[in-house]
């Protein structure tokens, strides 16, 4: 099982309100919530600050509790995050910004880990959250779009 996700967009918007859509937990939680879904959001944009995001629907309850690694303004976003149901077991997201002229490139990569690291309990957990992910970002990022375009 692979436990990288990776994935690009192209957004109608300049990269500043893209960055700006990322910049606080009421903005992220109008968009990072896949179909079905409602976010709470907390979000300290400084390293060391918090990237909490708890994600309700379909009967299910997320909380993934993180914290800011790195900030590069107007260019990348790194934080690392783990479910409270997995403890010590560490997602790394790292979301990068790119103008194209009034556009912006976005790219996430999210790294999970080793599939082999984690225990059958673990496993069971983690693997439909891995699978999901791809499903999940790529409706967030359709909702960003959405939220950002002009």
């Amino acid at each position: 099982m692979t436990n990288e996700v990776n994935l690009s967009r192209e957004l109608d918007a300049p990269r500043e309100l893209v960055w700006e859509a990322f910049s606080n937990g009421a903005h992220v939680a109008k968009w990072i919530a896949p179909e079905q879904f409602r976010a709470e959001c907390s979000v300290e944009l400084r390293p060391g600050g918090r990237f909490d995001v708890r994600m309700i629907g379909m009967g299910m309850d997320h909380t993934a509790r993180g914290l800011v690694r790195e900030v590069v303004h107007l260019e990348r976003i790194v934080w690392a995050f783990g479910f409270d149901d997995i403890p010590g077991r560490e997602i790394v997201t790292t979301v990068t910004f790119a103008a194209r002229g009034a556009k912006t490139a976005l790219t996430v990569r999210q790294v999970f880990p080793a599939w082999e690291s984690l225990t059958p309990a673990e496993q069971a957990l983690m693997g439909p959250r891995m699978n999901g992910a791809p499903i999940g970002w790529g409706q967030s990022l359709d909702h960003l779009a959405a939220l950002v375009k002009r």
